[in-house]
């Protein structure tokens, strides 16, 4: 994203809780991002979100990581806010109405939070999908969501008076059949959104998921971006 011209960096939370190098990407998460949020394996990995929420193969994964969590590391993730606005931008992990947990996988859950929470533009992540919602409001029409599922290179252009829930897609586990990872560039003035991908040696990371006894299935999803 530096090299892509990213002025600065959004987070929108689960920096540990699958992979083989929580603290380090704990840490570099610190130093680089401009405005984060927790996501819910973020704190159930410091004992605050129940664990039982989560489906065995993924409680494992957090129990691991709950273990090697370095103390400063836990201090810096149970600082992390659930939601955060940044320059009128809405950031939530999960959705506006419900920050850590709740997925927005359609048109009728991001309708739900369009009449719930007042914003204009929200960034999420929770889905590890690239998606974007937008309510039409244009026109003397009754106003609609509507969904599109943005390929990498796609450049949207935002429009004034609509509303949006932007997911960027997981940089770390994407899980829309691409394995690269996945972001978007911002550009508030021209209120552009371009969706970028790129391609990371994930053998590497696979290795050192199976050294640490990770389970399989999340070292042979990561090839599938599953």
């Amino acid at each position: 994203a530096l090299e892509a011209g990213a002025g600065r960096f959004m987070f929108l939370g689960d920096m540990v809780g699958y992979g083989p190098d929580p603290n380090a990407c704990a840490r570099l998460v610190r130093e680089v991002s401009d405005a984060t949020v927790a996501g819910n394996h973020d704190l159930a990995a410091i004992g605050r979100q129940d664990a039982d929420w989560f489906n065995p193969v993924a409680r494992a994964a957090i129990r691991w990581t709950a273990s090697i969590l370095e103390p400063d590391v836990a201090e810096y993730i149970g600082s992390l806010p659930s939601q955060l606005i940044i320059d009128s931008l809405l950031l939530a992990h999960g959705s506006p109405h419900d920050p850590v947990r709740e997925y927005i996988h359609d048109s009728w859950i991001a309708s739900l939070n369009f009449q719930e929470v007042d914003f204009e533009i929200c960034f999420v992540g929770h889905s590890h999908c690239p998606l974007v919602f937008e309510l039409d409001t244009r026109g003397d029409r009754p106003a609609k969501v509507v969904m599109n599922k943005p390929e990498a290179g796609c450049l949207l252009e935002l429009q004034p008076g609509n509303r949006y829930i932007i997911n960027a897609g997981g940089a770390g586990q994407p899980r829309d059949g691409n394995p690269d990872a996945a972001f978007a560039l911002f550009d508030p003035e021209a209120r552009t959104l371009e969706f970028r991908r790129v391609a990371y040696p994930l053998e590497i990371t696979q290795g050192k998921m199976e050294a640490a006894g990770l389970p399989p299935q999340l070292i042979e999803r990561l090839g599938r971006g599953a």
